[in-house]
């Protein structure tokens, strides 16, 4: 200490200082620069498709993401896409008027990576 009360920087203390402030600046960094890599998977532009051949008359809904999307009919498909904003896996629930409700399995999805998942419903069963 000197006359002040204060303590010295010598040549040691001075580096531990610079250690220390270092360490911190790490400590505070280092998440954001692993969640930079996520942020930008997650805002990609990758497109997932999701379609369900019925031959008779029906409908569908996506579920995944805590979130429900209808299918469309194009043709004998009903048809889906959509960014995909979790990792996780869902449903596509089936309806075909007075018959049993119909769940296709979704796979595992990845956001940012394009998938695309197809479907057909035969005999009352997805296939």
């Amino acid at each position: 200490m000197n006359w002040s009360g204060r303590r010295e920087l010598t040549g040691r203390s001075f580096g531990v200082s610079v250690c220390r402030l270092w360490r911190r600046h790490n400590q505070y960094m280092n998440p954001g620069l692993l969640i930079l890599p996520l942020l930008v998977t997650a805002c990609s532009g990758a497109v997932n498709t999701f379609e369900v051949n019925v031959p008779e008359p029906a409908s569908a809904e996506l579920q995944l993401c805590g979130q429900r999307t209808s299918l469309e009919r194009s043709g004998e498909n009903l048809v889906a896409t959509r960014r995909i904003s979790c990792e996780g896996h869902g449903a596509i629930v089936v309806r075909i008027p007075k018959k049993p409700t119909i769940k296709c399995t979704v796979g595992y999805v990845t956001p940012g990576v394009e998938q695309n998942f197809r479907y057909e419903v035969h005999n009352g069963r997805c296939i």
